[in-house]
């Protein structure tokens, strides 16, 4: 517990008003400083002890730095960790809460813990722009039967590192870059499931399928309601990487199809609309940030890996143009807009002396999506048929935000990205009302890189 390249700081301990009548009473603690730690030792008075049952103590603690030279520059942050020792009687119970830069943290210890007596905890703290470092202490003890006591030792004071808003910045970049990534893939994931470049005009069917690349299994389904109308939606099971990064769950999507009479012309207008949904998205992501210490150009690098569950859904719209100059010959160009939702949910790192400047976010990042798609599909033999899929798009992401811990709320740029998708499927009919199939499906795009599925189907037409 060393306050590492502070000299002989000044520190100075703030009472408020307190819960408990006693509160943090003057003579109750004492100051050890030195040059490689400094210290908060309370005496025994500094303890809750009431008849009632139940009492609270609270206290606001703030230390002080009296080397101006230790208050942050501009543009830089200071992590420091403080670790709280306490103490509570047997058979009683204690909670013991710590307030610093925004961060609640809370330790319980109840009355089934037999034998323990002390406790500690770590908590990190940042200077304010004074270079003191504020916390809020409660204390908390109740007893069954018995006067609750419980008391607080002391809290001693480390530097762990400093950061700079420069590399956080470049971090943020790095995590609004993924979840492009993750908004392109779950966007491809959509349209495989309702039969994107599949002949519009087709008979009821419901079908299973499974892919590697990214492990998929799902199950499709299309219903043509007549007059030109048909429904297409499927549900499928997935996990994918992304730039080592995982992202796995359960997505669902669906859309409705409109397709002019056929009049005896070549040209018929088409026209679509969907939705998708992915509710308790699984998500990892990582980013690198620079860690320095007092000393100038004194680096290294941190890694922060954040894990959550959020949600993402979404909408398009979708029109264009069917030739088909023979029966089993038919092509199709059309247009889309889309737009993609996603939330972070829960999704935070963990704080710890590697990474203190722990990032979290739960805030949600849209994505607008303009893709232009071609598909033709040909009866190469009399039950074989071939479709290609070719599509090239691009992706505007919105600002990516977060809150960095001892550094606060921050937010970058969306990151955008031009994209193509290409595919093929080869379907047999081995049956009258019965098909299986290959198919392989990839994209490529400036931010997402390559990602390659191949699959097979099977459907049963009714």
């Amino acid at each position: 517990m060393k306050l590492s390249h502070l000299a002989a700081p000044a520190l100075i301990l703030m009472a408020t008003p307190a819960w408990a009548a006693d509160g943090c009473p003057d003579g109750s603690y004492s100051v050890t400083p030195n040059t490689s730690s400094s210290s908060v030792l309370f005496g025994p008075d500094f303890q809750v002890e009431s008849q009632t049952g139940r009492t609270t103590l609270t206290c606001n603690l703030s230390v002080a730095d009296g080397d101006p030279a230790k208050v942050p520059p501009s543009g830089t942050f200071y992590a420091y960790s403080a670790d709280y020792s306490a103490f509570v009687a047997p058979d009683n119970a204690a909670e013991f809460t710590v307030t610093a830069n925004g961060t609640v943290k809370v330790l319980k210890v109840r009355p089934s813990d037999e034998g323990v007596d002390g406790f500690l905890m770590r908590t990190y703290v940042g200077p304010d722009g004074d270079g003191n470092l504020n916390s809020q202490i409660n204390l908390t003890a109740t007893g069954d039967g018995f006067n609750p006591v419980a008391s607080v030792d002391g809290v001693d004071f480390d530097f762990l590192a400093s950061t700079t808003l420069d590399t956080q910045l470049a971090s943020l970049d790095q995590l609004s870059g993924q979840a492009t990534a993750v908004n392109s893939r779950l966007a491809t994931l959509s349209g495989l499931l309702t039969k994107d470049g599949a002949a519009p005009e087709r008979d009821n069917e419901v079908g299973l399928f499974g892919a590697v690349g990214s492990a998929t299994v799902g199950a499709t389904a299309h219903y043509n309601l007549g007059d030109g109308l048909s429904l297409d939606g499927g549900a499928a099971l997935f996990w994918q990487g992304v730039d080592g990064n995982d992202l796995s769950g359960l997505m669902f999507a669906g859309k409705a199809s409109y397709l002019t009479p056929e009049d005896g012309s070549a040209f018929r207008w088409l026209g679509s609309a969907g939705v998708n949904a992915t509710p308790g998205l699984s998500m990892n992501f990582s980013r690198d940030y620079q860690l320095g210490s007092l000393t100038p150009d004194d680096f290294t690098t941190a890694t922060g890996k954040a894990a959550g569950t959020g949600l993402m859904v979404g909408a398009f719209v979708e029109g264009g143009v069917l030739i088909a100059p023979a029966p089993d010959n038919e092509v199709v160009f059309a247009v889309s807009y889309a737009r993609n939702w996603l939330n972070f949910g829960d999704t935070a790192e963990a704080q710890t002396d590697q990474n203190p400047f722990a990032f979290s976010s739960d805030g949600t990042s849209t994505f607008d999506t303009i893709k232009a798609r071609a598909d033709w599909t040909v009866g190469v033999m009399p039950d074989v048929d071939l479709t290609l899929h070719g599509a090239v798009g691009h992706v505007f992401a919105s600002d990516y935000s977060g809150d960095v811990a001892l550094v606060g709320p921050l937010t970058v740029g969306g990151t955008d990205e031009s994209f193509a998708e290409y595919g093929a499927k080869v379907g047999w009919q081995f049956a009258d009302n019965a098909n299986v199939g290959a198919f392989v499906l990839g994209s490529t795009g400036t931010v997402s890189g390559t990602h390659v599925q191949v699959g097979t189907s099977v459907s049963m037409k009714f």
